[in-house]
């Protein structure tokens, strides 16, 4: 299960969008819809790594990587499912198996350096989901999601600055598909968010991608925006969010800050 992204080969990587999931800004050409008010990268590595340090939300990776083509059957699900967190420690051992598993629908594989820079920054919110039939010592990953928490703040801040968090990629073994892999991947990831403060979580997907967008409906995501001809392909995208906190909440948080927390 992975959604595809929107990057271009030796060019300048925008948005990342979400399902197998995103990380640059959108091009000056798409052209959005909004309904409700609310990545690959460059073979430039230093460009690419200032990029992403510089811009809150400039790789373009679909957050869930769920493939309509793919017809493999579906192995059981092992009696015993390991889910847990990344940390540097896993590097040598899972970080090929979660650059293979996203890579394997991707018709252009993205650098190393995207993925460290989520997990380098953002471990806690990557969780990773394991096999441990397949070996007591190193147990195979068949799932895992990426995500990233950042204070996000509206162009024409208009509305409060929120702690955003952004589902980059999701990726699911197609042979471990249709046993609640994925959604119990997005949820741990939104626990960790809300543990960690999170106002909201958005991510981008693939309009025809038909099985992202009922997986994170069913989790209560809405869409908030249409991204017209936003991938390569010329493939438009939903923009969808959730939201954590109502907006009076925020507001009050708001001007607690700006009253430097006076009642």
């Amino acid at each position: 299960m992975v959604q595809r992204p929107r990057v271009s080969h030796q060019k300048k990587i925008k948005h990342v969008k979400a399902c197998k999931i995103s990380v640059f800004p959108e091009s000056p050409h798409d052209h959005s819809t909004t309904f409700q008010p609310s990545h690959q990268p460059t073979t430039n590595t230093l460009s690419i790594l200032s990029r992403l340090t510089i811009m809150t939300e400039t790789v373009i990776i679909p957050a869930v990587a769920m493939s309509s083509n793919t017809r493999e059957k579906s192995r059981p699900l092992p009696a015993e499912l390991l889910y847990i967190q990344y940390s540097h420690a896993h590097e040598k051992q899972y970080l090929p198996s979660i650059r293979a598993l996203i890579s394997k629908d991707l018709s252009e594989p993205y650098s190393i350096y995207v993925y460290r820079y989520f997990l380098y920054q953002w471990g806690d919110l990557c969780l990773m989901a394991l096999s441990p039939n397949s070996s007591p010592v190193s147990p195979k990953l068949i799932g895992v999601v990426i995500s990233k928490l950042e204070p996000h703040t509206s162009p024409s801040h208009s509305s409060p600055t929120t702690l955003r968090g952004y589902i980059a990629m999701l990726a699911v073994s197609s042979s471990y598909r249709n046993h609640g892999i994925a959604t119990t991947l997005v949820r741990k990831a939104i626990d960790a968010m809300v543990e960690r403060g999170a106002d909201e979580v958005v991510l981008e997907t693939e309009e025809t991608n038909i099985p992202a967008m009922k997986l994170y409906e069913r989790l209560g995501f809405l869409r908030s925006k249409k991204l017209h001809r936003y991938y390569l392909n010329g493939n438009s995208a939903y923009r969808l969010v959730l939201h954590l906190k109502n907006v009076g909440e925020m507001m009050e948080a708001k001007e607690l800050q700006q009253g430097g927390g006076m009642l």
